[in-house]
Parts: structure tokens; sequence; C-alpha cells
């Protein structure tokens, strides 16, 4: 259940950030019988930023939050340039203070859904004692 909220918040996030932060722009914009390509990176990315914590865990047995935070960063500002390059995506990133602010903005949304998710995979009450 904390995956399916994750991806829900995430994708929720993502999309709507995708079309509030200045510059940027939606290149198709979606309507609802149609599935456009912002429709399709928001989907991806929030998959992506959801695996992230579990990701890490599978790599390594201790995982803390500057890693976490990390790993969130390198992997939105690498999608968003991807986005930058490749321009029939369905999203336009017109200046690079649009390319910065969002891909801070789901970089924060992105730590913070793993953030919660780490802290409830945690024991509540670790033994003092190995």
């Amino acid at each position: 259940m904390v995956y399916l909220k994750s991806l829900v918040m995430n994708f929720l996030l993502i999309f709507f950030a995708n079309h509030v932060i200045p510059g940027t722009m939606i290149v198709y914009p979606t309507k609802l019988p149609h599935i456009g390509g912002d429709v399709m990176f928001a989907a991806s990315l929030a998959v992506l930023n959801m695996l992230v914590y579990p990701v890490l865990r599978l790599l390594q047995k201790e995982v803390g939050e500057v890693k976490v935070a990390i790993a969130c960063l390198i992997l939105n500002f690498v999608a968003y340039a991807v986005i930058k390059l490749i321009p029939s995506s369905g999203i336009k990133i017109m200046t690079i203070q649009g390319y910065v602010i969002l891909a801070f903005v789901v970089t924060v949304i992105g730590f913070l859904s793993n953030y919660f998710e780490m802290k409830q995979s945690q024991p509540k009450n670790p033994s003092p004692f190995p």
C-alpha cells in the first residue's frame, strides 16, 4: 500500500508541476480520451521516483537520507535533461530556470515520498543490543 500511495502522490505532483512551473510548456495538452506525452512522462518518472529507496535498499544494507536525496537529485535532473533534448516528449522546457526549478521541485517530491517509505520500513524500537 505504501508503494501505491507513493506512486499516486508522485504522479499527481509531477503532472501538476509540469503544467504549473514557469519556463515549461506542454506541447500537446492532454484531453481526457487522449493520453498525451506529458501524462506518460509523469507516470514513468513517478515509477522511477517510487523505486529509488527499494533499489538502494537492494544494493546496500544501510541507506540514509543523504543517499536517497542524491539518487533522487541525479534521477530527476537527468530525466528532465533528456526531456530537454527530446522535443517530441510532450513537454518542452523553455528556459534554464524552468529546468532547474522543475527538476528541483520533482526531486523534493521524490525525496519526501522515499523518506516516508524509509521511515515506515525501519523498526519502531530497535534493540540496543546486537
